[in-house]
């Protein structure tokens, strides 16, 4: 009989859109007891920014074939055993998300029962820290940050060590992840922390290399939210004891990221290299995946997320964007290469404006350019870091380039970022006659290698 198996942190009922209840940040996150069986239909949780519900995140699964129905492991006779198991980690720039998704008349976009039912496998979700709450560091002990990671990492773990009441197989489990969420499945599998839990991993617009995944400079904004909320600034002893006593909304609501140009600088809070958790530059790390299974992908127009934010014009047909634009949104993105490197870039990029200067072509450059620096060039250095230290690891990459569905974007756009999702997640009453693209990712996700 199908079934849908859930589990919760005791606390209160998660009804309706709310504000979740506070965490302050610490040095090591706790889960404040064993995750406990809920009964009945298991309610959806509001959207979290920067703060998981409880101290240990929300976890949900679901059963092959499943249905909302029974949230208990059923009777070992009645159900399926070792089944695979793949745990969905969500995106959201680290800063916002929720493990169900976009709701769209009670169809939430990551409700994993499709999943589940084409390929026979139980799916998880949970919910992780974000913001100031998941990442806030001082760069040192007094505040090391990645608390959002070792959320993370607290329920792979406790899926290796109770999935099997679920029938699911602890020994054949697979993290994926998008956006924020393809980075942190790929930051998962270099972590020591999760050796022997993850046996493959699957990273869509997301790598532990992107120059979104790792916060270089992580005092710069604990000074700004310590600055914000009156803590002191000369002193990260001083700070990190005000700032956990400080009121976990006044610390959330305390960075507010500016639409600037370009918004890759302004990605505040974001993983640390820790040398714990992250020991040191993930570029350095490939030796601990070496017997992980992986999948590392883009959309071809992943970074038109960026480039309609920093220059609304890309998306609309009646408005030009000039050769001046481009080039201070390259000078942004290339500011460590300095003025050579940038006139470099913006060179090779433009020198098809030569035969055709059409507003088109100009800004299919500008998206090109972004998915390139932000996604593509990462994703294939992580492949091929992935492939060079594997031993009996297997090494795989996709360009997903189906063009998008919005019905605002102009004609031109390809794949924007988040696009694949609703393939992944087989949203059919979305995707009416696009049956064999749905199936065909979606058993690639499941398909075991």
């Amino acid at each position: 009989m199908p079934r849908t198996a859930s589990t919760s942190t005791s606390g209160s009922p998660r009804a309706g859109r709310k504000v979740c209840s506070p965490h302050t940040p610490s040095s090591s996150p706790r889960p404040a007891g064993s995750p406990q069986v809920a009964r009945g239909p298991v309610p959806a949780p509001g959207l979290c920014l920067g703060a998981s519900e409880l101290n240990f995140p929300d976890i949900s699964t679901e059963r092959g074939g499943g249905s909302s129905g029974v949230p208990v492991p059923a009777p070992p006779t009645s159900v399926s055993r070792n089944l695979p198991v793949m745990i969905w980690i969500y995106g959201g720039a680290f800063l916002m998300g929720s493990s169900h998704g976009a709701n769209f008349l009670s169809n939430y976009l990551y409700d994993g029962e499709e999943i589940a039912t084409r390929g026979n496998v139980i799916v998880v979700s949970f919910n992780y820290r974000v913001g100031p709450l998941g990442f806030l560091s001082t760069g040192d002990s007094n505040l090391p940050g990645n608390y959002g990671l070792r959320d993370q990492h607290m329920a792979i773990a406790w899926v290796k060590r109770n999935i099997a009441a679920f029938g699911g197989d602890p020994d054949n489990i697979t993290v994926f992840g998008e956006s924020a969420g393809g980075a942190s499945a790929s930051l998962q599998t270099l972590s020591p922390y999760n050796k022997g839990l993850i046996k493959r991993a699957i990273s869509q617009s997301g790598v532990a290399l992107c120059p979104w995944a790792i916060q270089k400079n992580p005092l710069f904004w604990a000074k700004r939210i310590a600055e914000k909320v009156g803590c002191p600034l000369n002193d990260t002893g001083r700070m990190a004891r005000c700032l956990k006593i400080t009121d976990p909304r006044a610390l959330t609501l305390a960075y507010k990221m500016p639409l600037a140009d370009p918004l890759l600088h302004y990605l505040g809070f974001l993983p640390v290299i820790d040398g714990d958790f992250i020991p040191s530059d993930p570029v350095n790390l490939y030796a601990n995946a070496a017997d992980i299974d992986y999948i590392a992908g883009t959309n071809d127009m992943d970074g038109h997320i960026f480039a309609r934010v920093e220059m609304p014009a890309i998306s609309k047909d009646k408005q030009a964007i000039t050769e001046e634009d481009f080039y201070k949104l390259v000078s942004g993105l290339t500011i460590t290469k300095g003025p050579r490197g940038a006139n470099a870039t913006f060179d090779v990029y433009t020198k098809p404006w030569a035969q055709d200067s059409s507003q088109e072509t100009k800004k299919k450059t500008v998206v090109h350019f972004e998915t390139d620096v932000l996604f593509l060039m990462p994703t294939e250095i992580a492949v091929a870091q992935h492939k060079a230290k594997a031993k009996s690891a297997k090494t795989y990459t996709y360009l997903f380039s189906h063009p998008s569905r919005m019905p605002f974007y102009p004609s031109w756009v390809g794949a924007d970022h988040a696009d694949d999702l609703q393939y992944v997640f087989g949203k059919q009453d979305c995707l009416q006659g696009h049956d064999r693209l749905l199936d065909q990712l979606c058993q690639n996700w499941v398909r075991q290698r």
